[in-house]
Parts: structure tokens; C-alpha cells; sequence
């Protein structure tokens, strides 16, 4: 109400002829009550507290999106560098590494590569270039290791892994640090392909 009657002062003083056609006043009153009752019942609208949890509510949504979209980009990355992880551990708790890690580590010619096996089982598969012989099943192989330092890099193997094994525990418990240890054995050696020396 009071919006018409300002708005109808305002016309009275600069358009005071406008004001002499009755039902072009009337029909502005109507259209500024009409006007008024809009605002008057917007604006009590957003005010009652059901619009408040509303407009909450949704501001809650949108950012429980924004917080997933976010979290699933680190999850794709760490995806990506999942499917670049070796199939396998290089090198597990007991030290077996694999033929080719294995091989690699015989090209150094500061390391040590020792066949547990029998003179008799050598005779019959060769022998990997390097190596010297320590036979596991006799009763001094373990003196025989004393020619060699703690802290030297330190390469095992067998036929298939058991003596090799075992040697490598009680090498430890010797104080030998860096020892590895082939997994599979010889066995494995060969079946990869890896070369061999008749004795």
C-alpha cells in the first residue's frame, strides 16, 4: 500500500495530466498491489525456516559431488602406477631372487656365486660360469665359507632351492649380510635358458 501511494505522488508531480484518466489510475494501483503482494509473499517465503534447510540441504549435495570427483582423480593415478608394479617381488624375505635378477647380479665381478650341490650333480648339468663349489652335505661347508668376508656380496644356489635355503639362513645367523639366493634353483636357471659350463 504504501509503494501505490508513493508511486502515485511521484506521478501527480511530474505528470499531473496523466493522473485526469480515472481507469488508467485504477489499473496502475491494481498493478502496483498486485506488485507488493508478490514481494510481500517472496520474501516471507524465504524467510520460513523450510527454505533455509532447503538451500542447506542442497549446498550439502553439491559439495559431497565436488569431495567425490576430487577423491577419484588420486585413485586413478594410483591406479596407473598399480598396472607399472612388477608382477612379482625381485626380492623376497629369504632373499630368492629370480633367474634373470640373478643373472645379472653374477656379471659382477665383485661378488661371490657359490654351488651348493654335489660334485656328482655338477658333473651331470655344468655348472653357472664363475661359480665355486661348496658341497651343503658335508660337514665343513660351513668353515669353507670363512675364506670370504662378512660384508661381501654373496650369490647361492642348488638344484632347486632347498639346500640354498637352508644355507642361507644359517649364513645369516654366521653374520654374512648380503647374501641372495637363486629361486627355483638351477632348475629354474634352465628353464629360462640361462647358459651353463660342462665341468
Amino acid at each position: 500500500m504504501l509503494l501505490c501511494i508513493t508511486m502515485k505522488s511521484v506521478c501527480q508531480k511530474h505528470h499531473p495530466a496523466a493522473i485526469t484518466n480515472t481507469q488508467t489510475i485504477t489499473q496502475a494501483n491494481r498493478l502496483f498491489r498486485a506488485y507488493a503482494i508478490f514481494l510481500n509473499h517472496f520474501f516471507s517465503f524465504t524467510m520460513k525456516p523450510t527454505f533455509v534447510l532447503l538451500l542447506l540441504i542442497t549446498a550439502l549435495a553439491f559439495n559431497a559431488c565436488q569431495s567425490d570427483q576430487n577423491a577419484s582423480k588420486p585413485a586413478n593415478k594410483e591406479g596407473a602406477a598399480e598396472t607399472k608394479k612388477p608382477k612379482h617381488k625381485i626380492v623376497n624375505m629369504m632373499g630368492k631372487i629370480p633367474p634373470q635378477l640373478f643373472a645379472q647380479k653374477v656379471e659382477d665381478p665383485n661378488v661371490v656365486l657359490v654351488d651348493l650341490r654335489t660334485p656328482a650333480e655338477i658333473k651331470e648339468t655344468g655348472i653357472i660360469k664363475g661359480a665355486v663349489n661348496i658341497d651343503y652335505q658335508t660337514n665343513n661347508w660351513q668353515d669353507q665359507f670363512s675364506k670370504f668376508k662378512k660384508d661381501q656380496t654373496i650369490l647361492v644356489y642348488c638344484a632347486v632351492g632347498g639346500r640354498s635355503g637352508e644355507a642361507y639362513t644359517q649364513l645369516q645367523q654366521m653374520g654374512y649380510s648380503r647374501l641372495f639366493d637363486l629361486q627355483g634353483g638351477l632348475y629354474a636357471w634352465m628353464k629360462e635358458g640361462m647358459p651353463l659350463e660342462k665341468q
